[in-house]
């Protein structure tokens, strides 16, 4: 959860920094890409020092970015840390605390949103049961893409079998996510 911290702090301070005139730069000049990995060590990640290379990619990145040392997580778990992540809420706000059957709020304003508002293009892609569509973590993004079924009627539905796809792995993920980057 570390990570996930470090790169919310990154792009919320990348955002304003670009902003002010001091270090003005035009929306069409400025990427923004948030990448959330869920249950990443970060003492095991070489960019905290870890001695193993185990993060060549993720510490390239780190390297030309901003390093957070101590940052907190809003929930112990991958669906309200999320909505946390994408709300700029605490928990006890957007109440995405059920597994099952809890829903991104859509009263609160998310990321997304507010990029789509300054003129950014969204996208999201996962390949996590608990942040799919269905729950509404796909709120103001132009494309959203789960990897996995909606699952939230099958769940609703407990007296039947629920079948749950496997999620994809990172390298199909990755593929899917630069394959739609490149039709942009």
């Amino acid at each position: 959860f570390l990570l996930l911290i470090f790169i919310l702090f990154f792009v919320s301070i990348s955002i304003f920094l670009l902003r002010q005139k001091k270090y003005s730069v035009s929306k069409e000049e400025t990427n923004v890409i948030l990448i959330i990995i869920d249950t990443l060590r970060a003492d095991h990640l070489g960019c905290y020092g870890y001695k193993y290379k185990t993060s060549p990619n993720i510490d390239k990145i780190a390297k030309e970015g901003i390093i957070f040392e101590n940052a907190i997580s809003q929930a112990s778990w991958t669906k309200p840390s999320i909505a946390s992540i994408l709300t700029s809420t605490y928990p006890t706000t957007h109440r995405v605390n059920d597994a099952l059957s809890a829903c991104l709020p859509e009263e609160l304003v998310t990321l997304a949103e507010v990029l789509k508002k300054e003129g950014y293009m969204t996208a999201g892609f996962t390949a996590n049961p608990c942040i799919n569509s269905n729950f509404g973590f796909n709120q103001g993004f132009d494309h959203y893409e789960n990897s996995v079924p909606p699952i939230k009627k099958q769940i609703q539905e407990m007296g039947k079998d629920i079948k749950i796809t496997p999620m994809l792995n990172a390298k199909t993920l990755t593929k899917n996510i630069v394959k739609w980057i490149k039709k942009q």
